[in-house]
């Protein structure tokens, strides 16, 4: 392979390969020299050197090995203004010792890994990863444009603290991670940085079933019609089953915990085993089978082809309910009707979170790789760069580096 394929592929500007080297199987030492001869300072040109120093420095990390560059770095003598300077190196910012690309790369890897494990493949301290990410510029919104559809939904990150995000549920993009705040906190975030055209051409916002979440939508998208995600819905009813499953458990002495993951299931998901091992239970139990099929009838909502006939879903699903007279489905029929609109809207145009849930699940998973979270400005700005379209972030990352 050529010198120039080599520059080509090591990302040399304003270097000359000389040599390659390989010190061991971790390493690579590209040997270059510079091709300028002189140096301008002031209007003036210096070909005076007066002092010679070796630079060792990293570079990138090509297939799980720490590239190097190795180079002589000249100080030259302006005699005019009897000024001895040390030349500048391409890619090298002053008083750095990485280049530019390495810092570029390094923020990359960290998409994909932990900070200690970008440390250690970079031969870097603990701490180089997490200055590199405090050394981004804070983007607090990702907002380019008019959005029809948005997510909004909390997160627990641990000690009560709940982290904010807001997603494009029109292009499934992340708009914001915004770290705890109070909900006035919250509100001024929102104006403050979205502005109030783009917020007022907001259609639908879907959230989970928070008076929280409730009253920020309310004051920061003004047009927007409210949508419960369906999944919390059917979850806050299972719940209630599971209160009544364990409350018979303990009245009347028996064993009941099989049936936990059961009665989660529609009937659709049931094999053959388990259709009978229900059905045997609901003999002896049969407020428990009343119970099933009001969730079942909940489920139907989300079924139905028009708002008109997911009404009617909803409406005997809350007869039911009032009409069994068990505790747990009351307070179910409570919950129903106090969301009975937001519930419907589902039928506007079948928007959920599922997306906003999913990218959740990303922030659990870099959550559990760093036990936890210590710094909450740090992670949101981490989690905003992840989720950034591939030219916004290496726009962003070209204004960090040097």
């Amino acid at each position: 392979m050529t010198g120039t394929s080599l520059s080509k592929i090591f990302d040399l500007k304003g270097y000359i390969l000389d040599r390659v080297e390989y010190p061991d199987d971790k390493e690579i030492m590209l040997c270059c020299h510079l091709k300028r001869k002189t140096m301008r300072f002031k209007s003036q040109s210096s070909n005076a050197i007066c002092a010679q120093r070796k630079r060792k420095i990293k570079h990138q990390v090509f297939e799980g090995r720490l590239v190097w560059i190795s180079v002589t770095q000249r100080r030259f003598y302006f005699c005019k203004s009897d000024n001895r300077l040390w030349e500048k190196l391409p890619n090298v910012a002053l008083k750095k010792q990485t280049t530019e690309s390495y810092r570029r790369n390094s923020i990359i890897a960290l998409k994909n890994s932990t900070y200690s494990y970008s440390s250690q493949q970079r031969l870097a301290s603990p701490m180089f990863s997490s200055r590199l990410v405090d050394s981004l510029p804070e983007l607090k919104f990702y907002w380019p444009k008019e959005i029809g559809k948005i997510g909004f939904d909390g997160k627990n990150i641990g000690k009560r603290k709940n982290m904010f995000t807001l997603t494009n549920l029109d292009e499934k993009k992340l708009i914001s991670a915004l770290p705890p705040m109070s909900q006035k906190e919250l509100i001024e975030a929102i104006k403050t940085n979205v502005p109030l055209e783009r917020r007022s051409a907001v259609k639908e916002s879907c959230i989970d079933m928070d008076r929280f979440m409730l009253s920020v939508v309310g004051q920061c998208f003004p047009n927007a019609e409210v949508v419960i995600d369906q999944f919390h819905v059917i979850q806050a009813a299972i719940r209630n089953l599971d209160a009544f499953r364990l409350r018979i458990q303990k009245m009347q002495g028996v064993n009941l915990n099989f049936l936990k993951h059961l009665l989660a299931k529609s009937p659709f998901e049931l094999d053959k085993h388990e259709r009978k091992l229900l059905e045997r239970t609901f003999e002896k139990i049969p407020k428990l089978k009343l119970c099933y099929e009001i969730i079942q009838e909940l489920r139907k909502v989300y079924r139905q082809k028009d708002i008109k006939a997911a009404r009617e879903c909803l409406e005997s699903a809350k007869r039911l309910c009032r009409e069994s007279k068990i505790p747990d489905m009351l307070e179910l029929a409570g919950m129903l009707r106090r969301w009975n609109e937001e519930i419907l809207n589902y039928h506007l145009s079948k928007t959920t979170n599922a997306f906003t849930e999913g990218i959740h699940n990303r922030f659990e998973t870099i959550k559990r790789n760093h036990f936890g979270v210590r710094n909450y400005a740090r992670f949101v700005k981490r989690l905003m760069y992840i989720f950034l379209p591939a030219a916004v972030f290496m726009n962003l990352l070209s204004k960090v580096v040097g």
